[in-house]
C-alpha cells in the first residue's frame, strides 16, 4: 500500500512536471506568433506611402538634423586640421625647394 503510494505520488509528480513543460512550449510558440505576426504586421503598414512619408518627416528627418547638429564641429575641426597639414606640406615642400636652388 505504501509502495503504491509512492509510485502514484511519483506518477502525479511527473505528469505535473511533464503538463507544465508542455505549457510552457505552448506559451513559448504562441507568443513567438503573436511577435512575428506583430512585425509582420507593422513591416506591412511601415510600407505604406502615408506611414512611410510621417516616418520620414517626423522621424528620420529630424534624428538625420539633429546627428549632423551634434557632428558638425567636429568636421569643421578635421576640416581645418587637414588644411593646416596641407599648408604645412606645402611650406615644407617650398622651404625645401629653396634650400636646393640656394646651394
Amino acid at each position: 500500500m505504501f509502495l503504491l503510494n509512492i509510485s502514484n505520488f511519483s506518477f502525479k509528480c511527473l505528469l505535473f512536471v511533464i503538463l507544465y513543460e508542455l505549457e510552457y512550449i505552448l506559451y513559448k510558440m504562441t507568443f513567438n506568433k503573436v511577435i512575428y505576426n506583430f512585425l509582420m504586421e507593422t513591416k506591412e503598414e511601415i510600407k505604406k506611402e502615408k506611414n512611410m512619408e510621417l516616418l520620414k518627416s517626423e522621424i528620420i528627418n529630424p534624428v538625420i538634423k539633429e546627428v549632423i547638429n551634434e557632428l558638425s564641429p567636429y568636421f569643421i575641426k578635421i576640416l581645418c586640421f587637414i588644411i593646416f597639414i596641407i599648408i604645412i606640406l606645402l611650406l615644407t615642400v617650398i622651404l625645401n625647394i629653396r634650400v636646393i636652388l640656394m646651394n
